[in-house]
């Protein structure tokens, strides 16, 4: 009873907050979208509306923890990756979600040549397609872990649905609440590269966009309350950039 009194309490202060936000139109700042520590006490549904992220990642190291800069981030290390992925007709084309959840079977049957139903994972990644026009987008599913090899995936049934896999990598990560339409992705992704250049790293956004290093990462379902969400810029890093990181003064 007391933990179902806390959620209502949590719940009513989330949603006076959410809704100021949303009338306010501004995109959020960086840091933001903790999720609240209730969250994890409530089961399936509940525990999302307040931010928790209950679906596999892909495992990462914390290769350094900028958490005490003026815009605030951290540099990650990830391993190999696979994904499937379509491309998007503009930064709003909701029918690319759409085709890759039917592919992993998300209330439907599995649009692949197994009817394999896949889980879902987080984050969902949005970044530039590759050869494509300077505003083409490319969304992007990662699969679960278990699937570390082109022989454990199923073919997608759509040819604009297309397996792939991700080279490991080292990236800045910069973390954000609200909205994640490009416009604010690319507000944030701007006070990181902005961030970086005061450590001592120089990056181009067209340029890092263009080539695919700089990606938008969302990881909360849709009813997730705004100020609860987890999004995040990714720009990848080579190893002199991260190096020169390193020297920075902490």
């Amino acid at each position: 009873m007391i933990k179902f009194a806390l959620a209502i309490v949590a719940f009513s202060a989330a949603v006076s907050s959410s809704s100021a936000q949303m009338s306010s139109g501004r995109c959020s700042g960086p840091g933001t979208g903790e999720t609240w520590s209730i969250s994890r006490l409530l089961p399936g549904i509940f525990g999302q509306v307040l931010g928790d992220v209950n679906v596999e990642e892909p495992k990462f190291d914390v290769v350094l923890d900028r958490k005490d800069r003026a815009v605030p981030y951290e540099v990650r290390e990830y391993g190999s990756r696979w994904t499937v992925g379509t491309d998007m007709k503009d930064s709003d084309d909701s029918s690319a979600f759409q085709r890759l959840a039917a592919y992993i079977g998300v209330f439907q049957t599995p649009q692949n040549e197994k009817k394999m139903k896949i889980e879902m994972t987080a984050p969902v990644a949005v970044k530039h397609q590759a050869g494509g026009e300077p505003g083409a987008s490319e969304m992007d599913f990662f699969l679960p872990s278990a699937m570390d090899a082109m022989s454990k995936i199923p073919k997608p049934n759509f040819d604009n649905v297309k397996i792939g896999e991700v080279a490991p990598a080292v990236g800045a990560v910069l973390r954000f609440a609200g909205s994640m339409r490009r416009e604010c992705s690319r507000q944030n992704a701007a006070l990181l590269i902005k961030q970086l250049k005061e450590d001592g790293v120089e990056l181009d956004m067209e340029e890092a966009w263009a080539s695919g290093k700089a990606q938008f990462w969302g990881f909360n379902p849709p009813m997730t309350l705004p100020n609860l969400r987890r999004n995040e810029v990714w720009m990848e890093l080579t190893e002199e950039q991260l190096q020169a990181l390193k020297a920075a003064p902490k």
